[in-house]
């Protein structure tokens, strides 16, 4: 079995791209991509700060999907990552890489 990162999801570490109050990441069009228990790897470029709660180069689980926003657990069918911003204004551009499993 190979596993292979297909999309990636860009967005700010700010209150446009996180919200504190609900747990969830901002990605457009999120439903068109993502589904309940898909298997994500969080990033965060070299230099940046992790988003509270979150680890880089971390795998988690999308517990939440809507056509906006996604949440994250540590295990499927898991809770929501409860997570906070430190920095509301900061300009840095993390991701979400969504797996691909190809069996061979």
């Amino acid at each position: 079995m190979a596993n292979l990162y297909s999309n990636s999801f860009s967005f700010y570490a700010n209150t446009t791209g996180v919200s504190n109050t609900t747990d969830t990441i901002n990605i457009t069009n999120a439903m068109t991509y993502l589904s309940v228990n898909n298997l994500v790897r969080y990033v965060v470029p070299t230099n940046n700060t992790a988003i509270s709660g979150l680890t880089s180069n971390t795998t988690y689980y999308v517990s939440f999907v809507n056509s906006s926003s996604i949440a994250l657990s540590l295990s499927k069918g898991g809770s929501n990552v409860d997570i906070t911003l430190s920095n509301t204004t900061s300009t840095e551009t993390h991701y979400i890489y969504l797996y691909i499993y190809i069996y061979i």
